[in-house]
């Protein structure tokens, strides 16, 4: 039972990334035969300084992506935020669920960091982060309405405005009270149970209850301040897809960098997929990129999206093997409201 269970684990992933790759595969080739010669030239013209830049880039949005952790774990801290969110990142990356919360756990617990609170600030980070990735096409549809209208991406952003907004509701709902918290908690285990059977809807009110004492008196200025640093984190990760166009040779005469940008917005959602969207994603934005620029650039777009990806994962996966190594040498919090597990309200 324990193996098929861990087969399960490891195949689904493997699966979803394989379905990306696929995905990706078919959007390139709808959009043209790859010049892979052209591809190559376009990489020759990179320098070892705007490789550089583009690490320094990346550098900063891994610590704003970090943000929401400090802001809704007392007494833990940006630096202490940054390695468990670069650890995390690493372990989703090469090992499947729940890998990457038992190394957060993990640390929490050498830091002397209450694991209740430390669990229900990862939540409140995953749900921030939810949140700005399904806005993100609202944002790329009104980039990309200074120039015209298109139907299609309309409808994505729609879509992912309607299930961002959801989210915010249910936390404002959470946030109101304790009541308040286990009616959200009690509705969703009843909508659950519908498909699983197993299902408590009273234990998940009570958990519901729970999460909502630990970060009650963070919502009301922690949230936005979340979402603020991670729609910072997305910007930053939009430059470096700027920086990675323009670096091979594509001026902004042929594609605007507001063009870029939307684009990016546009297809964020596809990092959803395993290895933030490797494959379904930059075969979309290279897709949109061409729609506006033409077909002759395909080739310095793909190769583009070659570096953005060389430097957004290989940053994110070095940093996160350095944490892994260093973390145990940081110091454990000193606040004793870190280390209090108040009752559920």
């Amino acid at each position: 039972m324990g193996v098929t269970a861990d087969v399960r684990r490891f195949a689904r992933p493997v699966l979803l990334l394989g379905l990306s790759l696929a995905a990706g595969w078919i959007i390139i080739g709808l959009v043209g035969a790859v010049d892979w010669q052209a591809v190559g030239s376009a990489l020759g013209r990179l320098n070892v300084w705007q490789l550089a830049l583009l690490v320094a880039v990346v550098v900063v949005r891994q610590i704003l992506n970090a943000w929401p952790l400090a802001i809704f774990i007392e007494g833990l801290g940006l630096p202490r935020a940054v390695v468990n969110d670069q650890a995390s990142i690493l372990m989703c990356t090469l090992a499947p669920p729940p890998s990457d919360l038992l190394i957060r756990m993990t640390m929490f617990s050498g830091w002397g960091i209450d694991l209740s609170r430390g669990l229900a600030g990862v939540v409140m980070n995953t749900v921030s982060f939810y949140v700005v990735r399904w806005a993100a096409p609202v944002i790329g549809f009104v980039l990309v309405l200074t120039d015209r209208f298109d139907s299609s991406f309309a409808t994505g952003a729609l879509a992912g405005g309607l299930a961002a907004l959801t989210l915010v509701v249910a936390i404002r709902i959470i946030a109101s009270g304790a009541a308040a918290a286990r009616w959200v908690g009690r509705s969703a285990g009843r909508a659950a149970r519908v498909v699983r059977r197993s299902v408590d809807p009273e234990a998940w009110a009570q958990s519901v209850a729970t999460f909502r004492a630990h970060i009650a008196d963070k919502l009301r200025r922690g949230f936005p301040r979340s979402l603020l640093a991670l729609l910072a984190m997305m910007v930053c990760d939009a430059t470096a897809l700027v920086l990675a166009v323009r670096f091979v040779g594509v001026p902004s005469d042929v594609i605007p960098t507001v063009e870029i940008v939307a684009a990016y917005f546009l297809t964020y959602p596809l990092t959803m997929l395993p290895v933030f969207g490797i494959g379904a994603l930059d075969a979309a934005a290279v897709a949109i990129m061409v729609a506006y620029a033409g077909i002759a650039y395909e080739a310095p777009f793909v190769a583009a999206l070659i570096v953005w990806r060389a430097v957004t994962i290989g940053t994110p996966l070095t940093l996160g093997a350095f944490s892994v190594l260093l973390w145990r040498r940081i110091s454990p919090v000193s606040d004793p409201v870190a280390r209090a597990a108040p009752e559920p309200g």
